[in-house]
């Protein structure tokens, strides 16, 4: 794979590096590969995905990408005028590391990946186990999120029951 993708220097790590590269190689044959390598503080796969539609559309002939790039994103990001802070966020806290090391965690030779459905049986099944009367309202996505995060606390049995854990949930915000 490297052989497809010049490296240029300073072009990994996240900091110092390249925004985006891009490398076309043309075979003999005629064919050809695009090789993309984009620092992810800059774009995501989405992103990078939405991008190469708008080049793909431009090859075509298009004067315009039918997904127009969004610009002067300010005006929906823009903190309050004065800014205030309406709660804390932990999940930006530097933790030290828990007792059960990341690799004890992630040996792949303990791990098993599949996929889990929840039918609408299953849900109401998680909805009776739980005594607080908040959670029988709650998203069904955060009544699985707490279910599996309180089997993964149940299996890790953290030493110290004050330890700071986390869950993070990565997410499609760009509709919002």
């Amino acid at each position: 794979m490297e052989e497809f993708l010049h490296d240029v220097p300073g072009s990994g790590g996240i900091i110092g590096c390249s925004l985006l590269l891009i490398q076309v190689t043309r075979f003999i044959c005629g064919g050809f590969a695009l090789g993309i390598r984009f620092n992810h503080t800059m774009v995501d796969a989405y992103g990078a995905l939405q991008f190469l539609h708008a080049i793909t559309e431009f090859v075509k002939g298009a004067s315009a990408p039918s997904i127009p790039p969004i610009w002067q994103r300010e005006q929906y990001l823009n903190a309050r005028s004065p800014p205030r802070i309406t709660c804390t966020h932990n999940e930006f806290e530097q933790i030290t590391h828990n007792k059960l090391s990341s690799d004890d965690m992630m040996d792949s030779d303990k791990l098993i990946r599949t996929a889990i459905f929840f039918s609408p049986k299953d849900i109401q099944a998680l909805r009776n186990q739980v005594l607080s009367e908040n959670f029988h309202r709650c998203p069904r996505f955060d009544l699985i999120t707490a279910c599996l995060w309180k089997c993964r606390t149940i299996v890790l049995n953290p030493a110290d029951p004050d330890e700071m854990v986390r869950v993070s949930i990565i997410i499609n915000a760009r509709g919002k």
